[in-house]
């Protein structure tokens, strides 16, 4: 994965610590979920999914990573 999405899953990994949950929207998820599927981060896949419920275009992109 690419640096910027390293640097999100990492803050996501340490909001527990830090209580600053970072920004999730539909510009970043498709990559965080790629990285957390490759990665077998299960809860972080679920999470990463959100954003894209409503977006029927994506929705696709979702199917194909569950079936990975």
């Amino acid at each position: 994965c690419n640096l910027v999405t390293f640097d999100w899953i990492m803050a996501y990994v340490k909001a527990s610590i830090t209580g600053v949950q970072p920004v999730l929207d539909c510009s970043n998820c498709i990559s965080i979920l790629v990285a957390c599927s490759f990665l077998k981060m299960t809860q972080l896949v679920r999470y990463a999914q959100r954003p894209l419920e409503h977006e029927p275009q994506q929705q696709r992109c979702v199917a194909i990573l569950q079936a990975a």
